[in-house]
């Protein structure tokens, strides 16, 4: 006789102005994520983006920007792909049309994510704690 335990499930779905994209926040990918947010790919992909605000149209040609597009969106696809999925942020920008949007919206995911995943771990310490207190209640009777 197997015992049916109820787990939560590790998928968040997410709406993208419209476009649904699922996220696995399993631990395992969500430490993956952060390791890879905290490199230096973080910091190349914030710089790609900087370079295209700061960039007048008398500068650029097409193929120079669409370079820096997809330079900025491979970037941040490999940073957020743990969690979301390959090309989940190529997807996204299809999508929404826009680099600051799209870097925007997958920090507001991985806030989110980050939040509910320090609330889950809160409330079971909270359940372990009051486990213990009962067992040491019981223990006193």
């Amino acid at each position: 006789m197997a015992i049916k335990l109820d787990l939560q499930s590790n998928k968040i779905e997410f709406d993208f102005a419209g476009l649904i994209v699922e996220a696995d926040v399993s631990d395992k990918n969500i430490k993956n994520m952060l390791s890879l947010k905290d490199s230096d790919i973080q910091e190349r992909a914030n710089k790609e983006v900087e370079k295209l605000q700061g960039i007048s149209d008398e500068d650029l040609t097409v193929e120079e920007f669409d370079k820096l597009i997809n330079l900025s969106l491979d970037l941040y696809d490999e940073i957020y792909a743990p969690v979301f999925g390959k090309q989940s942020v190529h997807k996204v920008y299809e999508h929404v049309g826009s680099i600051q949007n799209t870097a925007g919206a997958f920090e507001q995911a991985l806030d989110y994510i980050t939040d509910e995943f320090e609330k889950r771990n809160r409330k079971q310490e909270e359940q372990r704690k009051s486990k213990v207190q009962s067992y040491k209640n019981r223990k006193t009777k």
